[in-house]
């Protein structure tokens, strides 16, 4: 019986009609068969995994290159919040970590099924806003190494992150400390933030207290600073925000309506000194580096400025994205892109008055004097106050002759008396 060229229905057809021990023992021959082809062409395919917080340690040589950022260490050891999603549960090689200072990716960046993941993972917290820790954050920040930034086009495809430069600074005890105690005004006094802070009988400012944010037992609970109060209310607050071995970091937020007043500089220079009495050999501080009054006060508290370094940057809202990337394209003079990209960002939606303004100026800058004075009455439309910063600005000087620029300060002017 010729079967050579029957297909394998056909054969197995012909089999049946043998005795049930030669068919049985070529059906498993047939099934043997199917099961090395089928090995042979399987991928091992990674997916991200979240580690369980029990297992943070197996991921702390990937964070290696950044040690200088306190949380990571902090996190690992189980004493500040966070995750961690690696491509190997057993013995992982890239991790994306989220701290409350934001995400750290790093690792190997070459696992592409694990970048595959990835990317889903990062749309996902785009798409639904996720930060845990602060309520109404609105960006994707994270931190990361060089060799990640060729696959910012595979995990961010529909956002092109934005770099923010960040200056680190850094105390040791031992170091000559501003003297904060002889400079509190009167009627102002320092708490110190610990478990013994009587929250009760003060209150907040309202802009300090949206700063603070959620949590605030917990926080004076396993926390430690200075804040500052006037007539029982809180209007200065710089507290540690990760701490791990003998090193911790701070932040501070004073309320807008008393800045310039020395307070931050009396409040940060308290909580360092509360800091090193309860045992910790270095602070540190971060800030933005066009921050000057950040940078300020931590030059003037004692501090010394050890690196700086990037955050990356993605915001929510695409219309905000974009409007923020026109800002940097501001920044460095490229008025022609900067304007593109606010005009995008408009029709994309509502954003922030200040981008109106930055947009207004960048117009009038190339001679569009129709097109600025239009963004210069939206900003005014979203409550621009500003007039001093409006007056004085050398960018608006080709509108002074329109009959639209007396108007414009005239709805300044009346913006700043409904605010005040």
């Amino acid at each position: 019986m010729a079967i050579a060229n029957d297909s394998k229905e056909s054969i197995i057809s012909h089999i049946c009609h043998y005795p049930y021990p030669f068919f049985m023992i070529i059906f498993r021959l047939f099934l043997i068969l199917d099961c090395f082809n089928s090995f042979a062409n399987r991928k091992v395919v990674i997916m991200i995994e979240e580690l369980a917080k029990s297992d943070f340690k197996k991921a702390e040589n990937i964070f290696i290159p950044f040690s200088y950022q306190v949380v990571i260490n902090s996190l690992i050891e189980g004493d500040s919040d966070g995750r961690i999603w690696v491509d190997d549960l057993i013995s992982p090689k890239s991790a994306l970590l989220l701290s409350t200072e934001g995400y750290f990716l790093a690792g190997d960046p070459n696992n592409e099924i694990f970048n595959t993941d990835l990317r889903d993972l990062i749309l996902k917290f785009i798409d639904t806003k996720y930060f845990p820790f602060y309520e109404g954050c609105e960006n994707f920040f994270f931190y990361t190494t060089e060799d990640w930034i060729p696959k910012f086009g595979t995990l961010f495809p529909t956002r092109e992150p934005f770099e923010i430069i960040r200056n680190h600074f850094t105390i040791t005890k031992g170091t000559r400390l501003y003297d904060w105690k002889t400079k509190i005004p009167k009627d102002y006094e320092i708490k110190q933030i610990n478990n013994t802070l009587e929250l009760e009988k003060y209150t907040f400012e309202d802009d300090v207290k949206d700063w603070v944010g959620t949590g605030l037992e917990s926080m004076i609970k396993r926390g430690f600073g200075a804040c500052m109060v006037h007539k029982g209310k809180i209007i200065s607050w710089s507290n540690a925000d990760c701490a791990s071995g003998d090193r911790c970091e701070i932040g501070i937020f004073t309320s807008e309506k008393y800045r310039r007043k020395g307070f931050a500089s009396i409040t940060a220079a308290a909580a360092v000194e509360f800091s090193f009495k309860a045992g910790f050999l270095t602070v540190g501080w971060h800030c933005e580096d066009h921050n000057y009054g950040s940078i300020g006060v931590a030059r003037k508290v004692g501090f010394t400025k050890k690196t700086d370094y990037i955050l990356y940057s993605c915001m929510f809202d695409e219309a905000e994205h974009l409007a923020e990337l026109g800002m940097r394209f501001f920044w460095i003079k490229d008025f022609k892109g900067s304007t593109e990209l606010f005009e995008e960002a408009f029709n994309k939606g509502n954003v922030p008055v200040w981008f109106y303004y930055l947009a207004a100026r960048a117009h009038s800058t190339l001679g569009n004097a129709n097109a600025a004075i239009r963004r210069l009455k939206d900003a005014v439309d979203h409550g621009w106050e500003n007039l001093d910063h409006t007056q004085n600005c050398i960018e608006f000087e080709p509108l002074y002759h329109l009959d639209q620029w007396n108007e414009i300060l005239t709805q300044i002017k009346k913006n700043q008396n409904e605010k005040n």
